[in-house]
């Protein structure tokens, strides 16, 4: 089922677009990683009951939202709380892909008072993202090798888009029934200027990151959390995914044959089971 298309939320200069489902009491917010949008969740979000409000946001210079303002990992965070003030929950859900996951764990950090459960999906810290070739990239961006005048008029030729799709996968497929998905997450990536959110993100992830490997556990005495690995994850390493539940206390668990996308890689029936589990205590 597709989402719904809402609103805009203007942020700070950013005009954030949206999608919900449901009008239930519980509020779960869907965040994408970086090279995708909110897509990669429309599978799951038609699992929830009607207990949900579900909310998936496309982050600046995804999916329908455009990149205006000078893209952080602390820029996405403010953005989320201004979302959940503008949406008045007193309460949410969280579930994030990489990026996403970071974003709902330093949230958590800040308001976990707010915050009554998380499923995070190959998070990305300073340790996870070190011994992969992105980590690579995200040291050369670090250095501003990447002109960001060239990456915003840069439009990726298909065969070049479709491979990083495939990147992100672990067997370079997706379940029979997100496909079409599959082929929508590759035909953004031929827009221009898709890449430069990217590199600008990767340019400034060091402190945010590496806070994420130093986060305390005690920020999630009072949260129910689930961390979830794709462990064919080739943009992200599940071995330090693992070290990093540990160190945190958080419940791992790992899906043998899934990469990056695990959401749309692993059959939907799966994935509600494993949102219900943590989602719906």
């Amino acid at each position: 089922m597709t989402l719904r298309h809402i609103a805009v939320f203007e942020y700070g200069g950013e005009s954030i677009h949206y999608a919900q489902r449901g009008s239930g009491s519980r509020v779960v917010i869907f965040l994408h990683n970086l090279g995708s949008s909110r897509l990669i969740w429309e599978p799951a979000i038609a699992g929830l009951d009607d207990r949900f409000t579900a909310y998936a946001l496309d982050f600046p210079g995804y999916g329908d939202s455009p990149l205006t303002t000078e893209p952080s990992i602390d820029r996405l965070v403010e953005i989320l709380e201004g979302f959940v003030a503008e949406i008045g929950a007193e309460r949410i859900d969280l579930v994030g892909n990489c990026v996403g996951s970071a974003v709902s764990l330093l949230f958590a950090e800040r308001h976990p008072s707010t915050v009554g459960s998380m499923v995070l999906f190959n998070p990305a810290t300073a340790a996870t993202l070190a011994p992969t070739p992105l980590g690579v990239l995200a040291r050369l961006a670090a250095r501003n090798v990447f002109p960001h005048r060239l990456l915003r008029a840069l439009a990726l030729p298909k065969p070049i888009a479709d491979a990083i799709v495939w990147a992100q996968t672990g067997t370079g497929r997706v379940a029979a029934s997100n496909a079409a998905t599959r082929e929508r997450l590759r035909d953004l990536w031929t827009d221009k200027g898709r890449i430069l959110p990217m590199a600008g993100i990767a340019a400034a992830v060091a402190v945010p990151f590496e806070r994420i490997d130093r986060m305390s556990p005690d920020v999630f005495a009072d949260i129910n959390v689930q961390m979830i690995w794709g462990e064919r994850n080739k943009v992200l390493s599940a071995k330090a995914g693992r070290e990093l539940a540990h160190r945190l206390g958080i419940p791992y668990l790992g899906l043998p044959t899934a990469g990056h996308l695990a959401m749309l890689e692993t059959p939907p029936e799966e994935i509600d089971d494993i949102l219900r589990a943590t989602l719906t205590p």
